[in-house]
């Protein structure tokens, strides 16, 4: 079992490290104002990242860049190669991280091994954690989060909180809203009876982010956010709920068929067009794209034994809904970013 998760581990890391290494290139067009940030970094330190040397949006979300500074003059590479190649490694460490996690909800060696390795190699997860960007830092402090959580490990679910509000404002939003999913559910399962410790992680990473934001970030935010917009997430997420409190109730054979055909609807909508007004249509092929997380859905519920999972899912498919179906300028950005990276 071990050779097998030797073996996963290795092709998550082959994957994501082989259109740079193809290319001799950064990854993602998003790349390229991070690790000038690095640069910049770099030739001024000491230096006040909101001083104006710096961009002026990803210096607000620096995690990536500080960790591709620290790479840069441990490795002594330059910064644009010590960041191709070190943060889609970083993005791969995300498997073994899963494995673990699964292995907890689970208790089973051949279930964390499959999960691992679909998340290995789904596309488009895969690709776009492939890239030298924000959310493919995060991704792996995102995983931790719920993994501490889970664990009820306070001062590493602490460090991690401080380090994902750093990484990345919208894969902390997501994280709040899968804890705050579990956390409720645990309390209505259980009639009021729950592990307080839950509420106690979940107010702190809250109590971070809005520390964070309010002292350092808000100037960063290019997007308003109205009252009527948290309404309708607040909105999507009350309907997933309730639906997902409704399935864990039943056969775990029931979700397992409710799931993929759930995700095959949302995708086949996408790519027909006309879902969200001036989002692009998407090609038929894209489907195929699709196929890991249509597939891997019905396996989650049989094989994880687990209630968190199904209201993690619930909670990342209330905030694709809201994408999907939404027409606030985030919407359409939003739904173009991979299912993968929220629930994965």
């Amino acid at each position: 079992m071990k050779k097998l998760l030797l073996l996963v581990t290795a092709l998550s890391i082959a994957v994501r490290l082989y259109p740079t290494l193809l290319s001799g290139l950064p990854f993602s067009t998003d790349a390229w104002s991070p690790i000038r940030n690095t640069e910049l970094i770099l030739k001024h330190t000491p230096i006040r990242l909101d001083s104006g040397i710096l961009d002026n949006y990803n210096c607000y979300w620096p995690a990536n860049s500080i960790f591709g500074a620290s790479i840069s003059i441990i490795t002594g590479m330059k910064p644009i190669d010590a960041m191709r190649i070190f943060i889609p490694f970083s993005g791969s460490m995300t498997v073994l991280i899963f494995y673990v996690l699964v292995k907890r909800i689970s208790k089973s060696y051949s279930v964390a091994c499959l999960s691992s390795a679909f998340l290995a190699t789904a596309y488009p997860y895969a690709f776009f954690t492939a890239g030298v960007t924000k959310e493919t830092y995060a991704n792996p402090i995102y995983m931790l989060l719920i993994l501490f959580f889970l664990e009820n490990c306070f001062i590493g679910f602490l460090i991690s909180s401080l380090a994902l509000v750093m990484a990345h404002h919208l894969a902390t939003a997501v994280t709040i809203t899968v804890l705050a999913s579990i956390t409720i559910a645990d309390y209505v399962i259980k009639k009021g009876s729950m592990e307080r410790s839950r509420i106690a992680f979940l107010l702190a990473l809250v109590a971070i982010t809005l520390l964070y934001f309010q002292l350092y970030a808000k100037n960063g935010m290019k997007i308003s956010v109205a009252p009527s917009d948290l309404l309708s997430v607040a909105s999507y997420q009350v309907i997933f709920f309730f639906v997902a409190l409704y399935l864990s109730e039943r056969e775990r054979t029931v979700p397992s068929v409710v799931a993929p055909i759930f995700t095959f609807l949302i995708a086949l909508m996408w790519i027909k067009g006309n879902v969200v007004p001036g989002a692009p249509k998407l090609p038929a092929h894209y489907l195929i794209y699709a196929l890991p997380f249509v597939l891997i859905s019905p396996l989650a519920f049989i094989g994880l034994k687990g209630k968190e999972v199904i209201f993690w899912l619930s909670a990342t498919l209330g905030l694709e809904a809201y994408s999907v179906f939404s027409n606030p300028p985030i919407a359409s950005i939003r739904a173009n970013i991979p299912l993968g990276f929220h629930w994965a």
